[in-house]
């Protein structure tokens, strides 16, 4: 896996749930300093090309480490999608991301939630 390729460090899926497809993207590697930014590019282009009302989950259940970067991207790609009325979910974080997103006090700016698939 090359760690420049975006595509080899995320999965992206879509399933239904009503009317509009839920989108589920899977992060597969913990995130450094670059993938943090390209992966901003990429939520913010996905909640563009999203339908107010579809839900997004970020599935971090690979994620063992993220730097405030990451979590600034994350916090990022939630205020586009409050601006564009799509749901906004952090599904499977592991203690050790938690307590980045609490030390840093963006915790419960967020929503956990298991996509119903």
């Amino acid at each position: 896996m090359t760690k420049d390729n975006l595509e080899e460090r995320i999965r992206i899926r879509s399933y239904a749930t009503g009317k509009l497809p839920a989108v589920v993207v899977t992060l597969l590697t913990d995130l450094d300093m670059p993938f943090s930014y390209k992966l901003q590019d990429f939520l913010i282009e996905k909640i563009r090309s999203m339908e107010p009302f579809q839900e997004l989950y970020i599935d971090l259940s690979n994620v063992e480490y993220i730097p405030s970067l990451g979590v600034g991207a994350l916090s990022t790609a939630l205020v586009a999608s409050m601006k564009k009325n799509i749901s906004f979910y952090l599904c499977n974080i592991k203690p050790k991301v938690r307590s980045v997103f609490e030390m840093l006090g963006l915790m419960p700016y967020f929503t956990e939630k298991t996509p119903d698939v």
